[in-house]
Parts: structure tokens; C-alpha cells; sequence
């Protein structure tokens, strides 16, 4: 007797299986993690990388995103000088890492790395070479050449990465809404160094919060280079909400306060130097630079600092939803993105991100 099946049943098992293949894909897809986690304006287009690795892009006046075409996961972008520069996954499971550029609107193989098992690899882009950081490694891209160097201590979580020069960058780490802190690194050597005293204690003799970089109290929120005092960086610290927080000045192994808006609403330099993160001052979300400005923000709007550390307040535009996020390009020198704006129009919490 013939048992096999007739072809009629294999049709229709074959159809089965298409059908719920395709429903697994779109399970593994709607599982995959959208949430924005590095944007930048390079080649006159806003990027996007989610934290399931894609990497989407935007014109201004676009009204959807487009894929990057890259047919590997990205790890992280950055730009300079309006170049993008993207690190990609060279093969599966990710063992080897490629930098990779576009040029003349094509992607451009750069140098390979090996992955060496790290993780939480940041880019950071300067005018002569990209640095790459991760939690075990320095790692120095110049054209074809590459150097590296075990840093002296492992970092956790993954570290916004600020690079002063090709050899000198902050390190900056938010591990809880008040705990993080500042590192310093020579990339010439992987030597990182805390800038920060986690025994300082306050005026009152008390161990525990004492000094501004205190990383048992102080998560950085965002870092930029100052265009008025070269070789120094402001960095925003603390909680986004009225807790604590403000805008520091940080120029070698010199730490000031620089702004900080009171819950009370007075704000501006307070006199002398405080002992520790003043309490009931407004957080930062963001901090970056565009052009000869530096931009901050909060839940109340944007900070536009112009040759000093004494912005002007700018209220944050009205928002544009674009593929399930809400956008900007309204504000003069920089791009708003937000997931959840507060009431549907405007902006609560935007990435901001500098075009110039």
C-alpha cells in the first residue's frame, strides 16, 4: 500500500509552515529592541542606531526613515566633520568588528578589530582619527593604522565617551539615577583615572557626598567640549528631576561648578567653591555641542550657552512624528528625537543631536 502522503496534504503543509514562519519572523521582529540609542547628523542626514543594532537614516523634510542598507548589526556611530563613521559586526556571532565610513553616499570598508569578548564598545570621532572604547580596551583608528591598550580598570556600565584630543578623553557613567562619575583616559597608554573622590567628605565632616564629582553621588547625564576655554568640557550631571544636579567645568584635574538652576527657580554661579552637588537643583538630561554652542536640556526645555556657562532658555519645538518617532529640525544647530513627547506636540526628554 502507498502511504505517502497525497499532494494535496503536502501543499498544504508546506503553506502552513510558510505561514507560521512568517509569523515567527515578525514575532523575532516585534521582539527586537527599537529603542533609540545613538543618534548623529553626518552627510547632511540625521542617523539613527536602535539598540537591536539597526542603523535607519533621515533628511531633513524626510517623512520616513530609511535603512542604512548595512547588512551586519551596527555597535555604535559617530561623526566629524560631517563624516560618518559606523562599527559594524564583520561576521556572526560578532567576533571580529569593521569600521566602515561612507563616501560619495556608499559604505566604505575601514580596518578590522577583533572583538576579543568585550563589550559596550563607544566611538568617538575627532578630525585625525575614531577612537574606539570598550570595557576591557583603548583602541585608536588612523587611517590604516591601529593601536591599542588594556585599559587599567575595567569599565561598567557602557561610557559616553568625549575625546579632547587623540589622546586625552572623559569617560563619563551613569550606573543609577545619583551614581556614576568621571574618568579620565590617556589613550596612549589605557591608564584611566577617577576624577572624583568617593571618601571626600562635605563641610560638615561627613563621608559620603562630598565633592562635585563624587562618583558614589554624581551620574553624568552628557559631556562637550567648550568652545571658549579649549582643552575643557563641560559636563551636566545629576538627575533629571528636582533632586540634584547641575553644569561643571572640568579643565584638567580642576573641577568647578558652572551652572545650576535652583528648584527655587534663581539660578547662575554660586560664590565660592561648594563642598558637594547642591541639593533641590534641576537635572540634565543632555548636553551637547553644535558649532560654537553648547546645548542642554531638562523636562522644562532647551539651554543655549554662548561664550559662557549663563545660557538663554529655549522652549522646545513643536514635534513631528516620523516611523514612530517624534522629530525636529526646527531649532537652529541642532536635531530633536523623542520616543514619548509629554502630551503628543511637544518634546519631554529629546536626544539632542548637534548638525554643526
Amino acid at each position: 500500500m502507498n502511504t505517502s502522503p497525497r499532494p494535496a496534504v503536502v501543499v498544504v503543509r508546506l503553506l502552513l509552515l510558510l505561514v507560521l514562519s512568517a509569523a515567527n519572523a515578525r514575532a523575532l521582529e516585534g521582539a527586537r529592541d527599537h529603542t533609540i540609542v545613538r543618534a548623529v547628523f553626518a552627510e547632511q542626514r540625521l542617523w539613527l542606531l536602535d539598540a537591536g543594532g539597526s542603523l535607519t537614516t533621515l533628511k531633513p523634510g524626510g517623512k520616513s526613515r530609511l535603512p542604512s542598507a548595512l547588512p551586519n548589526p551596527v555597535l555604535d556611530v559617530c561623526s566629524a566633520a560631517g563624516h560618518l563613521e559606523a562599527l559594524m559586526c564583520a561576521n556572526d556571532p560578532c567576533s571580529r568588528w569593521m569600521l566602515v565610513s561612507v563616501s560619495q553616499g556608499h559604505w566604505v570598508d575601514g580596518p578590522l578589530v577583533s572583538s576579543e569578548g568585550d563589550g559596550l564598545p563607544s566611538l568617538a570621532c575627532t578630525p585625525n582619527a575614531t577612537l574606539l572604547v570598550t570595557n576591557r580596551r583603548a583602541v585608536r583608528f588612523a587611517g590604516s593604522k591601529i593601536s591599542e591598550h588594556e585599559l587599567s580598570r575595567s569599565l561598567d556600565p557602557r561610557a559616553q565617551v568625549l575625546a579632547l584630543s587623540p589622546d586625552h578623553v572623559l569617560l563619563g557613567t551613569a550606573t543609577g539615577e545619583f551614581i556614576g562619575g568621571l574618568l579620565g583616559l590617556d589613550m596612549r597608554s589605557g591608564l584611566v583615572s577617577l576624577l572624583g573622590d568617593p571618601h571626600a567628605r562635605d563641610a560638615n565632616g561627613t563621608e559620603g557626598c562630598g565633592g562635585l564629582l563624587n562618583p558614589n553621588c554624581v551620574s553624568v547625564a552628557g559631556m562637550a567640549a567648550e568652545p571658549w576655554h579649549p582643552g575643557c568640557a563641560a559636563v551636566a550631571v545629576g538627575s533629571t528631576g528636582l533632586v540634584t544636579g547641575g553644569i561643571w567645568e572640568v579643565c584638567g584635574d580642576e573641577v568647578r561648578q558652572g551652572f545650576v538652576t535652583l528648584a527655587s527657580g534663581s539660578d547662575g554661579r554660586r560664590p565660592g567653591v561648594p563642598d558637594r552637588v547642591p541639593l533641590l537643583a534641576v537635572g540634565y538630561a543632555e548636553l551637547v555641542r553644535s558649532g560654537n554652542d553648547l546645548w542642554a536640556s531638562n523636562a522644562s526645555g532647551l539651554f543655549r550657552f554662548h561664550g559662557s556657562l549663563t545660557p538663554a532658555f529655549v522652549p522646545f519645538p513643536k514635534t513631528e512624528a516620523i516611523d514612530g518617532l517624534f522629530v525636529s529640525f526646527a531649532v537652529p544647530g541642532l536635531v530633536l528625537v523623542d520616543r514619548v513627547p509629554a502630551d503628543g506636540e511637544y518634546f519631554s526628554n529629546p536626544l539632542l543631536v548637534p548638525t554643526r
